[in-house]
């Protein structure tokens, strides 16, 4: 006796097993397998990740990382995770920090990086040093590394971002190096570096920098600020007196002549900026403390004679790439420190100096 099956169950099962094998074939294309090459990296013997060979082009990508663990070492074992040869990530979802619990260093530095998700980081407890490079986003989402409560460092490199969200890092006050460069960020918002201690922006595309931001950063070691546009309206009083480096690159204006007063534990010091024009006689009276000077392309054509006789501690002075004519006399004789005898640490190339 035939027995027939009834149309309606046949067809159910037909759809079935289309369903599943649609389902398999997107599980299969929104997956994408980089391999990773496990390694002791130095100069901390750091156990690492170099991941290759994958092409993250959809956020819907979901990223599987395989590959062969040096002998005794784990996942668990893994601190950081490079972007190694043939691995575009134009999308990040986070799932490196399920893979390795344990990381501490993490570099997203593929070209093109368009976007990461909002719980990207949403597992990234343990992470101490993050390093974003060449991306096509604008911003970061609000509160995106909340959970990186052990952050150090934050640096972000040949992106195109203009602004940033204050509340980026939510409540985080471990932060110690900002590090901005390459980017077309036009302001600093003041509420997300309040706990920094070195903050770098380079290549920026600020022209009027509120420097009264910088007040409230009582710990501020260091501050790195290079813009392609000419920066105006420099509040130099706000600076925080706990500074030992400063650098201000690209000044459009003179620099008034109690400008540094308060900066007294200035060891590292560089200007410049053809707009700032010759020096007054006591910009650097407070500077006691000061190893090196950089005045570079600072437009200077002359030089007082007690410019630099409060800098008995100097090391190193570059006046290159300026407009002086002539050297008075007695200019560098307060500086005592400056070279072995042969002032060597003194540089004065590029500029219109007369031999007599």
């Amino acid at each position: 006796m035939n027995y027939r099956l009834p149309i309606f169950i046949v067809t159910f099962e037909i759809l079935k097993v289309l369903s599943q094998e649609i389902i398999d074939s997107n599980q299969s294309i929104n997956e994408v397998t980089a391999t990773c090459i496990y390694s002791f990296r130095p100069p901390n013997n750091q156990y690492s990740c170099h991941l290759w060979n994958a092409e993250i082009t959809s956020p819907n990508h979901v990223l599987r990382i395989i590959g062969d663990h040096l002998p005794g070492q784990t996942d668990a074992d893994v601190t950081a995770v490079f972007s190694g040869r043939n691995f575009v990530q134009s999308y990040f979802n986070g799932e490196i920090f399920q893979k390795f619990p344990n990381l501490h260093i993490l570099e997203i530095a593929t070209v093109q990086l368009q976007g990461i998700s909002t719980n990207a980081f949403n597992f990234c407890f343990n992470l101490r040093d993050l390093r974003i490079g060449h991306s096509n986003m604008t911003t970061f989402h609000p509160r995106m590394l909340a959970n990186c409560q052990n952050l150090r460092n934050f640096n972000v490199f040949a992106t195109t971002i203009s602004s940033l969200p204050s509340d980026l890092f939510g409540t985080i006050q471990n932060l110690e190096n900002f590090s901005f460069t390459s980017s077309r960020l036009t302001t600093l918002p003041s509420l997300i570096f309040q706990f920094s201690r070195n903050l770098r922006s380079r290549h920026s595309g600020m022209s009027n920098l509120n420097f009264n931001i910088f007040k409230q950063f009582l710990m501020l070691d260091l501050l790195d600020i290079e813009a392609e546009q000419s920066l105006r309206n420099i509040a130099w009083d706000a600076l925080p007196e706990s500074l030992r480096t400063l650098r201000v690159e690209n000044i459009g204006e003179p620099i008034p002549q109690n400008a540094f007063s308060n900066l007294t534990n200035l060891m590292d010091f560089s200007l410049s900026g053809w707009l700032i024009g010759n020096l007054h006689q006591n910009t650097f009276k407070n500077q006691h403390n000061l190893r090196f000077l950089h005045l570079l392309e600072c437009g200077i054509t002359e030089l007082h004679p007690e410019l630099f006789s409060s800098l008995h501690r100097l090391q190193h002075l570059s006046l290159s790439f300026n407009q002086i004519e002539e050297l008075p006399a007695g200019v560098f004789a307060n500086l005592e420190n400056l070279g072995d005898g042969d002032w060597n640490n003194l540089f004065l190339m590029n500029n219109k100096i007369r031999r007599n």
